[in-house]
């Protein structure tokens, strides 16, 4: 029986220790509100859109930041941990963007979301080649905000 519960324990995506997260009802606007993201960014944040089940928040200086929950996007990425959470972090352009995708829960897509920014010109004066960090900040607050 205690093989049975130790089998059951490792198989959870959390490492020994983190907190037991849940996604609980949050739609993907919800994730991070734009004054979290602001101050990540250290700029305003306009008011977040709907694109198809993805929330789009955009700054004047030209970075991009998506948020969506259940759908895997950072396929082939660096296996990283965010807040005690296994993750996959896919990074592109030279730098300029990143995916990350945080996977709660092992086989429950509702218990995954991923967090997308890509930088434009006036982005990557300001912030250079840290799409990643950046990206990896906004799960980080993403997680601390979630239940559990």
């Amino acid at each position: 029986m205690l093989g049975i519960s130790l089998l059951v324990l490792t198989g959870c995506s959390s490492p020994a220790g983190a907190p037991t997260k849940k996604m609980g009802s949050q739609k993907s606007c919800d994730l991070i509100s734009t004054q979290d993201l602001g101050a990540i960014l250290q700029t305003s944040v306009l008011k977040p859109e709907m694109s198809g089940p993805q929330c789009q928040y955009s700054t004047a200086n030209t970075v991009t930041v998506s948020t969506s929950r259940g759908i895997q996007s950072a396929k082939g990425g660096s296996e990283v941990t965010v807040e005690g959470q296994h993750a996959t972090r896919s990074e592109f352009a030279k730098g300029q963007g990143c995916v990350m995708d945080v996977q709660l829960a092992d086989n429950d897509p509702q218990q995954l979301f991923s967090v997308a920014m890509v930088f434009g010109p006036d982005a990557v004066a300001k912030f250079g080649d840290k799409a990643c960090d950046l990206t990896e900040k906004v799960a980080a607050k993403v997680i601390q905000s979630l239940p559990g």
